[in-house]
C-alpha cells in the first residue's frame, strides 16, 4: 500500500497519491533529442501523438505521448496522464525512430532513481508500440498506439458543457482586499428568463489550489453544475482561488478563515450587480465547512447548499478519512489502530506547534504501518516525508486541523440543504451528517433538508467503491439527479 502518511486532503484533487508519477507541476527540464533516421537537418514533420496505458497492480493507467520536430532535425517530447493531473510535462533523453520510442519524466524534488523510463520497439505496421516503464526498482508492462489524427480521449467527461452555451457568460474581477479574484459570472437567457433579478449562487471550492470549474482529473464539477442551473434561470458566480489561476494573492500563506472572507467578497460583488436577487452558497467539502461561517447571521446570504460537507473539526476528518480509505484498500485491524494512533498523535502535535524533527518522528512510524511489507528506497521516504512536513506546518493545516463548523451551523437560519454521497471516504455521511443535523437543530433552524444519497462518492459521482482511484474511471462528472435535486431546491425557496 502507497503511504498515505498524516492525511489525504479533504479537497478534490490533492486527496490521491499517484502510483507513478505524483501530481507535479509542469517540468521545466529541457528535452534532449536524438535525430530521426531519413530526416535531415532543416526538415521537420508535423508532431505526432500516441495514446497508450502502463499496466499496473489493479489497474491500467492511461496515458498520451505528443513529439515534436524541431528545425534542427531533433525531437522533443510531452507527457500527459490526465489521471494524475499531468498535463505537457516535459521529457528528456527523448529517442523516436522507425523502431523505437524512450524518454524520461523526471519528476522535480525526487531522486533520480524514482523518474520514470520509457521504452518501447515498434512493430512492423508503426502503429503499435510495446514495452516497459522501470521506476524505482519496479518494471511496468506498457503499450502505445499511434493517434495518427490527434482525436484520441484518454478520459471523456461527456457532462462537461461545450461552447456556444445557451446562457450569457462574463469574465468578472472580484475586488477582495489586497487581491483580486477572477471568475467567471454566468447569467440565465435574458429571452428564455427575462431580465432579472435572477436568484444566484457562489461556488466555493474544496481546499487546495482550485480553478474556478473546481477541476480534477478532467471534470470540471463547479462548470457541469453551474451550466445546469443557468438553464434553469439561477445565476452563479465561480472563481479561481485567491493567489491560483488568474486571481492574484498569496494561496501558500492562507487559511480557511481566510478563503471565507473571499466567499464575503464575491456576495459584496453580487449585491452590486443589477441583475442580481437573492444570493445563496454552494460549498463542496472544506467550501462547505467555509459556507456556513459566511451564512451565519448574514441576512446577505438567502441559502444554502452543502455537499459533502464537515460536521465535525478537520483534525476529527483526516483521522476517519485515513482510516476508511486504507481499511477499503484491505488494512488489518491492528494496522489500522496503530496508524488512528499515530496520526491522532502527529495531528495534536502539529496543532501544539511542534517542530519539524519532532514530526518527522512521528512521520516515520506512521509511514512504516502504512507500507506494511513493502519496501520503498530511503531516498523515496525521505521525499514524501519531506512533502507531508511542507504541508502539515503550513497556516494552512495548523488552522483547518482546529476549525470546528458547529458553532456557525448553530446560528444558521437559512434554508438549507445538505447532501452527502453513501460511498464518500474522505467526508463520511455517518459522521457528519447526524452532527450537521444536531447543530442546525440547536440554531431552531426548521427548513432543512439532510438526505444521504446512495451509490454516490466524494464527487457526487456514482461509484462501486469510492475509493479515490475510481475518480478518473468514471466518466459522470456529476450525478444528474443529485444536480436536479439541487436545482429544484433552489427554485422552491427563491419562488
Amino acid at each position: 500500500m502507497l503511504p498515505l502518511l498524516a492525511l489525504i486532503s479533504i479537497v478534490l484533487s490533492r486527496g490521491h497519491q499517484a502510483e507513478v508519477v505524483p501530481e507535479p507541476p509542469m517540468s521545466s527540464v529541457p528535452a534532449v533529442a536524438v535525430l530521426t533516421p531519413g530526416v535531415g537537418l532543416g526538415e521537420s514533420v508535423e508532431p505526432e501523438r500516441w495514446v497508450g496505458s502502463i499496466e499496473l497492480p489493479g489497474m491500467e493507467l492511461g496515458f498520451a505521448v505528443r513529439f515534436e520536430q524541431g528545425e534542427d532535425g531533433s525531437w522533443s517530447g510531452y507527457l500527459d496522464i490526465p489521471m494524475q493531473g499531468l498535463a505537457d510535462g516535459e521529457l528528456s533523453e527523448v529517442a523516436y525512430s522507425d523502431s523505437a520510442i524512450g524518454f524520461v519524466f523526471e519528476i522535480p524534488n525526487q531522486p533520480e532513481a524514482n523518474w520514470p523510463r520509457f521504452s518501447f520497439e515498434i512493430d512492423e505496421s508503426g502503429q503499435s508500440a510495446s514495452g516497459v516503464l522501470r521506476q524505482a526498482g519496479g518494471e511496468y508492462p506498457a503499450t502505445l498506439e499511434l493517434d495518427a489524427d490527434g482525436s484520441a480521449d484518454l478520459m471523456p467527461r461527456p457532462q462537461t458543457p461545450v461552447r456556444p452555451l445557451p446562457y450569457r457568460e462574463e469574465s468578472v474581477v472580484v475586488p477582495a482586499g489586497e487581491h483580486e479574484l477572477a471568475g467567471t459570472l454566468t447569467l440565465p437567457d435574458e429571452q428564455q428568463f427575462g431580465a432579472g433579478p435572477y436568484p444566484a449562487v457562489v461556488f466555493i471550492s474544496g481546499s487546495g489550489p482550485q480553478d474556478r470549474d473546481e477541476t480534477i482529473l478532467g471534470h470540471k464539477p463547479f462548470f457541469v453544475i453551474s451550466d445546469a442551473l443557468a438553464k434553469r434561470g439561477i445565476a452563479g458566480l465561480r472563481c479561481d482561488d485567491r493567489g491560483f489561476g488568474e486571481s492574484t494573492g498569496d494561496f501558500a500563506e492562507s487559511t480557511t478563515l481566510d478563503f471565507a472572507d473571499d466567499v464575503r467578497a464575491c456576495i459584496s460583488y453580487l449585491k452590486g450587480r443589477d441583475e442580481i436577487g437573492r444570493i445563496g452558497l454552494i460549498g463542496h467539502s472544506e467550501g462547505a465547512m467555509i459556507a456556513p461561517m459566511v451564512a451565519a447571521g448574514n441576512e446577505d446570504v438567502g441559502f444554502v447548499v452543502l455537499l459533502a460537507g464537515p460536521g465535525v473539526t478537520g483534525k476529527e476528518i483526516l483521522v476517519r478519512q485515513t482510516h476508511d480509505i486504507t481499511a477499503q484498500a484491505g488494512m488489518d485491524e491492528a494496522s489500522l489502530e496503530a496508524q488512528r494512533e499515530l496520526q491522532t498523535d502527529l495531528l495534536d502535535r502539529v496543532v501544539a506547534g511542534a517542530g519539524e524533527d519532532e514530526l518527522r518522528e512521528v512521520m516515520m512510524e506512521l509511514i512504516q504501518i502504512q507500507l506494511g511489507d513493502e519496501d520503498l528506497p530511503d531516498d523515496q521516504v525521505e521525499a514524501m516525508i519531506d512533502q507531508q512536513i511542507g504541508m502539515m506546518t503550513s497556516p494552512w493545516m495548523r488552522t483547518f486541523l482546529t476549525v470546528d463548523p458547529r458553532p456557525a451551523l448553530r446560528e444558521m437560519t437559512q434554508p438549507v440543504l445538505v447532501l452527502n454521497g453513501s460511498l464518500d471516504l474522505q467526508v463520511v455521511a455517518d459522521q457528519n451528517l447526524p452532527e450537521i443535523e444536531k447543530a442546525l437543530a440547536e440554531a431552531g433552524n426548521t427548513d432543512v433538508t439532510i438526505v444521504e444519497l446512495e451509490g454516490l462518492n466524494h464527487l457526487f459521482q456514482p461509484a462501486q467503491t469510492g475509493a479515490l482511484d475510481e475518480y478518473a474511471s468514471i466518466e459522470t462528472t456529476f450525478d444528474e439527479a443529485a444536480m436536479k435535486r439541487i436545482g429544484d431546491w433552489i427554485l422552491e425557496h427563491v419562488r
